[in-house]
């Protein structure tokens, strides 16, 4: 993870087995280095779910996070949208929605 040259790993293994808690070390590592990092998930629900436990977790931290599916309001997409663009977001969690093209990061490692 610290070299320029960018890495791209495949984790997988049985429920429980600690493949949420390296992508959460990749993506504050990620946020570490100035950089934004996004955390996708198959379903809305799962995504929620993630969300929920990321914010937990790095409650009293600086660390922004936030959430982005297809349930949420047109005013609150766009809302999100620009923060994600302008860098204030630093892990954004969601669904597909993450592969829209209107979903544009500042500095996505």
């Amino acid at each position: 993870m610290a070299r320029e040259t960018p890495m791209n790993r495949l984790v997988q293994g049985d429920v429980g087995s600690g493949k949420t808690v390296i992508a959460q070390y990749a993506m504050l590592n990620a946020v570490a280095n100035r950089h934004q990092a996004a955390l996708m998930a198959p379903t809305e629900l799962l995504a929620r779910q993630h969300f929920t436990k990321l914010t937990q977790q790095m409650t009293g931290s600086q660390v922004m996070i936030d959430l982005l599916v297809g349930s949420i309001s047109h005013r609150e997409r766009n809302e999100l949208l620009q923060r994600i663009a302008l860098g204030t977001v630093d892990i954004v969690v969601g669904t597909q929605s993450l592969l829209s093209e209107h979903v544009q990061f500042a500095s996505l490692v």
